[in-house]
């Protein structure tokens, strides 16, 4: 499935692999968001991940480790990541 080197089998009993990724940016100035609604570019950057991963629903997920650059942006983010429901 993955081409493998061996190295990462040498140093985790178990390694973890990124199977997908997906960047959208939508060049705004700060006050161009509206934070209280969503991200739109992380919605639509996590459904195309999601997709190519072949994940149909983000419940499929262990773990996820987000870049939370303040508290606020955790909450919003959680939900355009579709790991709840807003609010």
């Amino acid at each position: 499935m993955f081409a493998v080197d061996g190295i990462a089998q040498k140093i985790a009993p178990k390694p973890a692999w990124v199977k997908s990724c997906a960047v959208r940016h939508t060049y705004t100035w700060f006050g161009d968001v509206n934070y209280d609604i969503s991200l739109e570019s992380l919605k639509r950057a996590s459904k195309d991940a999601y997709a190519h991963a072949g994940i149909k629903h983000p419940d499929e997920f262990d773990i996820a480790e987000l870049y939370l650059p303040y508290s606020y942006a955790g909450l919003k983010w959680i939900e355009d990541l579709g790991f709840c429901d807003p609010g």
